[in-house]
């Protein structure tokens, strides 16, 4: 997913878990239009990224509509007008684990700095 963040505290102590980084990574992705977070009990279960299907992805030519799969799960969504496809949108989630919400280790804990 792009660049990678990094997080090296200046107290020895992480705040922060491997999940919440993975949701500023996927805000920070300008490809993606929406970033949907799913909690359940303070905890991280799922991120889902929305974006919009680019027009080389879409061939619509023969009135039968294929579109390139980029992910092993994705949802798709067509927007049609006059029979026409007007816009396609590709929704995707992300799920996290229980150890995605664990706080990250750190460098000063003699483990290497954690990148997600």
């Amino acid at each position: 997913m792009g660049d990678k963040l990094t997080v090296e505290p200046e107290n020895g102590e992480n705040l922060l878990t491997a999940a919440e980084l993975k949701v500023l990574e996927a805000v920070r992705q300008e490809e993606f239009s929406k970033v949907t977070i799913h909690k359940r009990q303070g905890k991280i279960l799922n991120i889902e990224t929305e974006e919009d299907i680019p027009a080389s992805d879409l061939d619509d030519k023969t009135g039968d509509l294929i579109v390139r799969n980029v992910a092993d799960y994705e949802s798709v969504t067509f927007s049609r007008h006059q029979g026409k496809t007007v816009k396609a949108r590709r929704t995707r989630p992300m799920p996290l684990t229980e150890q995605d919400n664990r706080t990250i280790e750190s460098s000063r804990s003699g483990v290497d700095k954690t990148k997600v």
